[in-house]
């Protein structure tokens, strides 16, 4: 699910970022809260950690991120592939804790027999 909402969350990034208008999404994309605090209940992340950690987490460099999204094919592409490699990665590391947890119940069991 994590991975879905970040592809989500990139692809309008990569919209935003092509827009020309200096709008409000602009705005509170790359501007900065000047007054107030944030609720002790709301998320500890700025919206852009969190954009950050779906661009590490699809394997797109933060430093070109801007000049990836201006084409909006390859953007599109870079998302998708960074999602199913994450994708991949967490399947993979599900099943080794999972192979792990057996191999140490394996290992117990013969303890006791």
């Amino acid at each position: 699910m994590d991975t879905i909402i970040g592809a989500k969350e990139l692809k309008w990034l990569g919209h935003i970022r092509r827009m020309d208008v200096q709008g409000t999404s602009k705005q509170v994309l790359y501007g900065e809260s000047e007054v107030g605090k944030r609720k002790v209940e709301s998320s500890k992340l700025k919206y852009i950690e969190q954009i950050k950690s779906a661009m590490k987490q699809s394997s797109i460099h933060i430093d070109i991120w801007q000049r990836l999204s201006l084409d909006r094919p390859m953007w599109r592409i870079k998302i998708r592939n960074g999602s199913i490699s994450s994708e991949d990665r967490r399947i993979a590391k599900r099943w080794q804790s999972k192979r792990d947890d057996d191999i140490y119940a394996h290992s117990i069991i013969n303890l006791i027999d």
